[in-house]
């Protein structure tokens, strides 16, 4: 185990030579291992870990069928020449898995190294095929923070900063159609939006919402973007999350759990008609490390896995128990919490005063389970466990989240 001035270094060499992004210290602790849905410290103290890396692990730490990936392509190739001119058989045969899970004719898959990035060709993708101009978001939106994501992405604090950003973006509130409607023109190449809202707060909309954006953008000939990228691969209780409301879009940008925490990856995937306008002129998007064997390879595995063992099924019945064991801490506390939110095993907890829910997140983090706030609601945190959680361990968190509001109150 390693000594306390052991540590004490590791944490001012972090200060030191780490890009730091918040304005105070982080916690001082070093996560130094994790399995299932434990994480352990340096100093040896376990963490029950309800995010999951922000909805990122959803096999838990650790998982045997990641680490076997992982090995197995590592001692085969892990880089070759991108952009195309040469077949990589971990790319093809995770692109044809996608192609039969994901709804529709989305079957043409685009690889990439993160979230942001799989928004940014989202975006891109949308304005060469329909050669139009205008991106609309949604308030309280969350897309990422590279200069296209950032655009359409809706904290002002985010985006002011480092304006010009993309011309021609604007925004209407989520959950509202008519307003949609209203803001589309000649002109609109896409409307992005998240099935169910991340970081406003884990925000579902109502079940005609999604239904009649579909509509709206294809009566107006705009693309319809879906960013699944917190929401996909079961973690709503379906595989995708459009699937609640049988939508299907244009373009689904998709990240976090593609390779459960194995490799950082992304992808956009869209119909081959759409797709195809990337190839004139050609090279129009690429990436060095898109496609990655490696990335890929692992994405497969933790794919097969979640269809397997049905993770999205578990989600869905885990979910609804977790929900209630939530509602249950509400009705018991108030004064201190104001609504449960969620779909499946992405839940919120909106408490009535900000620093209920600052005061909370810290009160977790003694009591040993690992919670965290959201960008865009400073009074609600996030629920998002591995999907392998077992009731059992639903209740443990449930009642070290009692002792943490007792002792709020």
């Amino acid at each position: 185990m390693p000594q306390a001035n052991d540590l004490q270094e590791l944490i001012e060499k972090d200060a030191r030579y780490v890009a730091q992004i918040l304005p105070g210290n982080k916690r001082p602790m070093v996560m130094e291992e994790g399995h299932g849905i434990y994480v352990k410290d340096s100093l040896g103290k376990d963490y029950l870990d309800c995010t999951a890396g922000i909805s990122v692990n959803n096999l838990g730490h650790s998982h045997p069928k990641i680490l076997e990936a992982i090995r197995t392509q590592s001692q085969k190739i892990l880089h070759t020449y991108p952009f195309g001119n040469f077949i990589c058989r971990p790319q093809v045969e995770l692109a044809e898995l996608l192609a039969k899970i994901t709804p529709g004719r989305l079957s043409r898959s685009f690889f990439v190294n993160s979230g942001t990035e799989a928004v940014e060709g989202s975006l891109k993708l949308s304005r060469k095929y329909t050669m139009k101009k205008v991106l609309i978001s949604c308030e309280k939106a969350f897309h990422g923070r590279t200069f296209g994501s950032a655009s359409v992405t809706w904290k002002e604090i985010y985006r002011k900063p480092f304006e010009p950003l993309l011309p021609g973006t604007q925004f209407v509130h989520f959950g509202d159609a008519d307003a949609l409607e209203h803001a589309m023109t000649d002109d609109t190449a896409a409307f992005i939006v998240e099935p169910v809202q991340g970081e406003a707060g884990f925000i579902v909309p109502p079940d005609d919402y999604l239904p009649r954006v579909r509509e709206i953008c294809s009566d107006h000939g705009a693309l319809l973007i879906l960013d699944e990228i917190q929401t996909a691969f079961g973690r709503t209780g379906k595989m995708f999350a459009c699937q609640h409301w049988g939508v299907t879009p244009d373009i689904m940008a998709v990240a976090k759990a593609i390779t459960c925490g194995g490799v950082p990856m992304g992808a956009f995937i869209s119909t081959p008609e759409i797709m195809d306008a990337f190839r004139w002129p050609p090279l129009s998007h690429t990436t060095t490390y898109g496609g990655h064997a490696l990335a890929c390879a692992v994405a497969k595995a933790a794919i097969e896995v979640t269809i397997a063992e049905k993770l999205p099924e578990q989600a869905a019945e885990k979910g609804a128990y977790f929900k209630k064991r939530l509602v249950e801490l509400q009705n018991e506390f108030p004064n201190l919490i104001k609504e449960i939110r969620g779909l499946g095993l992405m839940l919120g907890i909106a408490f009535r005063d900000t620093g209920v829910a600052d005061s909370f997140v810290d009160g977790c983090f003694e009591k040993g389970v690992i919670v965290i706030w959201t960008i865009n609601s400073a009074n609600a945190i996030r629920i998002s466990p591995p999907l392998i959680i077992t009731r059992e361990q639903i209740d443990e968190a449930v009642s070290r989240f009692r002792l943490v509001l007792k002792g709020i109150r």
